[in-house]
């Protein structure tokens, strides 16, 4: 008696948690989401921008393997979230990056175009943050001076540099750009990668549109 009423009890347990499975994986709210997250990866493999859920190591898939990383803005083990890379005319990479408990960044990413002779565009490492963005714990570098260009009324910057200030200028207007763009946080260039950070939202259709906007941008500016 007794082992008929456990088998009948677990049968039940079991039972109810399929049910409430479904039920939440079924439900109007949750479907819609996936379906929408779904339908917009499609339509960017349509557009041969690849997507991955994730990679776990952001510094190298966003700005490859260079020499000096020292200034790079996160965590060197921080995973990409949502990772997107496409090519064509410029060569591409985007992705959310986590940072503490609930804040998030994406970071925008082209690559240096070549040059009539063959070569490549050098970017030297440099960084520059707004308030607004957190650098990560134990981050040493020591600030440089602002170029001179930005106007003090503006939004204030903190800029980091392995070199001389004085490289500033030769990204003046990237700098610029980033200073008039109030969704803007940080800008970091490297070897031939220049990228933008923005504070992350929701990988939606809404963020795509802006990734593709500051990629276009991006794409324009390193060309100067």
């Amino acid at each position: 008696m007794g082992d008929i009423y456990i088998k009948t009890l677990l049968i039940v347990l079991f039972a109810g948690s399929l049910g409430w499975a479904l039920f939440v994986g079924l439900s109007p709210k949750t479907k819609g989401s996936w379906d929408e997250r779904t339908r917009l990866i499609a339509l960017l493999r349509k557009e041969k921008i690849s997507h991955k859920d994730i990679v776990k190591d952001a510094r190298t898939f966003l700005i490859g393997e260079q020499s000096n990383t020292s200034l790079w803005p996160f965590l060197a083990n921080a995973a990409a979230h949502d990772a997107l890379s496409g090519s064509g005319t410029q060569t591409w990479r985007s992705a959310r990056i986590l940072v503490g408990e609930s804040d998030a960044y994406q970071v925008i990413t082209v690559d240096s175009p070549f040059l009539a002779d063959g070569s490549e565009k050098t970017f030297p490492q440099m960084l520059g943050v707004t308030d607004s963005f957190k650098l990560p714990v134990g981050f040493a570098s020591t600030p440089v001076t602002a170029p001179s260009f930005l106007e003090p009324s503006q939004r204030r910057w903190t800029f980091y540099a392995t070199a001389s200030s004085a490289e500033l200028q030769e990204d003046s207007a990237l700098l610029e750009w980033a200073n008039s763009q109030p969704n803007v946080v940080a800008i970091y260039t490297n070897g031939n990668t220049a990228s933008v950070i923005i504070a992350a939202h929701e990988f939606d259709s809404e963020l795509v549109a802006e990734i593709k906007a500051i990629k276009s941008a991006l794409g324009q500016l390193v060309r100067l």
